[in-house]
Order: structure tokens, then sequence, then C-alpha cells
């Protein structure tokens, strides 16, 4: 039990910035399907061509907190 909440509790913190900026595209409308996978350290989502092209100032955000959080994996798929 504790290693589950050690890992989730690394999960959450390492994920934070990633799923503000998330949370505020899908405000947007650009971003939906959140989920956060703790067992894997792992984000997915679903978003549109503009934003995974980068033809969105909000990608940059993205691509800027994955490079300093290497740890969090992203997989988008494309509505």
């Amino acid at each position: 039990m504790y290693l589950y909440k050690l890992k989730q509790t690394f999960t959450e913190a390492s994920q934070h910035d990633l799923m503000l900026t998330l949370n505020a595209l899908e405000q947007q409308g650009l971003v939906s399907s959140i989920h956060s996978l703790w067992s894997a350290n792992a984000l997915y989502f679903t978003t549109t061509e503009d934003v995974m092209l980068g033809k969105t100032p909000s990608l940059a955000t993205i691509v800027t907190t994955l490079v300093s959080a290497s740890s969090v994996l992203m997989f988008a798929l494309l509505s």
C-alpha cells in the first residue's frame, strides 16, 4: 500500500503543470478526455491537429514542461 501511494503522489506532482495546461486547453475546446495513468506516469488525451502541430501557443508550454519533466509520457489521439 505504501508503494502504491508513493507512486500515485509522485505522478500527481510530476504531472501537475501538464495537467494545468491540458485543463486550460480543454476549456478552449482544444483538448478533451484527459486521463492520468499514475501506474506508468503517463497522460493521454484527445486533441486537435492544430495543437499537435504547434499552431496554438499553448503547445509550447506543454513541450517546455515535458522537457523539464521528462519522466512523464504523453499520448494524444487526434480528433
